[in-house]
């Protein structure tokens, strides 16, 4: 996706690390999900992209499970880093596959 420019295809890559990430019993997963969700949002707003039904359900889901792992000030420490990251940051944090 990076590759080809598809930047909604960047953002769902990234949705579905997150997601992967979820459902890990460590800390520091879930910090990644939270990051990897912050850089999302930030390009989904960038590129004007829509929720889908789907998407929102999931994405509910997703907070809510990262809400029961981390305190609030962490997990907001870890989506706004996220939010935070230039596109290329994100790429090459999601690609690096580490916390």
């Amino acid at each position: 996706n990076r590759e080809l420019g598809n930047k909604w295809g960047i953002c769902r890559s990234f949705h579905l690390l997150a997601a992967a990430a979820v459902g890990g019993a460590r800390r520091a997963e879930a910090e990644r999900a939270a990051r990897l969700l912050g850089a999302a949002a930030t390009l989904k707003a960038a590129i004007g992209m829509a929720w889908q039904p789907v998407d929102r359900t999931e994405h509910t889901r997703w907070l809510a499970m990262l809400r029961k792992t981390l305190d609030r000030p962490t997990f907001k420490a870890a989506w706004e880093e996220g939010a935070a990251m230039s596109l290329d940051q994100a790429v090459a944090y999601a690609e690096a596959g580490e916390s």
